[in-house]
């Protein structure tokens, strides 16, 4: 389903208004070209002129570009691959407890929610953050029989998201409170607690690490000049 919608809009172009989703598209590729122009190291911290927001996208986009370049369709094909991802994950989430056929029932409801639909032909922060939200809830789903990698799982996670949205700090503590209801304070509050302080500590560098990119983009308007000046 995704596929289909998506291939049918892939050479989509930006500039046709009837399509609100179309003008993030063409600013992420302005700032593949800016990243690319600058190197991913050096332009990392602080994609230019969006300072505002967590950007781990620009690390994304930039590589993608590289390799198939600057059109319309470049950008929509990874946004399209990011959600066809993103079912996948839901699919082998749900297969876990339910079994096949639930899972692709679950899949194809979530790929036919509007939503989700969109951000198939539209690259914005939000798909990077439904692929980390769901690595996460696959982290919750192993981490009573495999403490060790679920908590990896939920810690790398956790950061990811909050580098890719500030929405991220926000859907950390929701799974965990989701966690806290179905597992029960009294028979699990250790492995809550673990699981708590890794979520935490995930969230803060993420924080950490935006705060840094956007003092770069600010302070010096482009960080490719603060930081190529120290790679050179």
């Amino acid at each position: 389903m995704q596929l289909f919608a998506g291939l049918w809009h892939l050479g989509d172009p930006f500039y046709d208004g009837r399509y609100h989703y179309n003008w993030g598209p063409a600013f992420w590729l302005l700032r593949a070209q800016d990243t690319n122009d600058a190197g991913i190291a050096a332009s990392y911290f602080g994609v230019a002129g969006y300072h505002s927001h967590p950007q781990l996208i620009g690390a994304v986009i930039a590589p993608w570009t590289q390799v198939v370049g600057y059109s319309e369709s470049s950008i929509r094909s990874l946004a399209l691959l990011l959600a066809v991802i993103a079912t996948a994950l839901l699919a082998w989430w749900v297969r876990r407890y339910v079994g096949n056929v639930a899972a692709l029932a679950a899949a194809a409801l979530f790929a036919s929610l509007p939503i989700i639909y969109m951000f198939g032909k539209k690259l914005d922060q939000e798909n990077l953050l439904i692929i980390f939200l769901l690595l996460q809830l696959i982290g919750y789903s192993y981490v009573k029989s495999s403490v060790r990698w679920g908590l990896v799982a939920i810690g790398a996670s956790s950061f990811l998201m909050m580098s890719s949205d500030w929405s991220g700090a926000v859907f950390a503590v929701a799974l965990w409170a989701g966690a806290l209801v179905a597992w029960g304070w009294s028979a699990n509050r250790q492995l809550l607690i673990r699981v708590a302080c890794v979520s935490a500590i995930g969230v803060v560098v993420g924080l950490i690490v935006f705060l840094v990119q956007s003092y770069a983009q600010e302070a010096h308007g482009s960080a490719s000049k603060l930081f190529g000046d120290y790679y050179q």
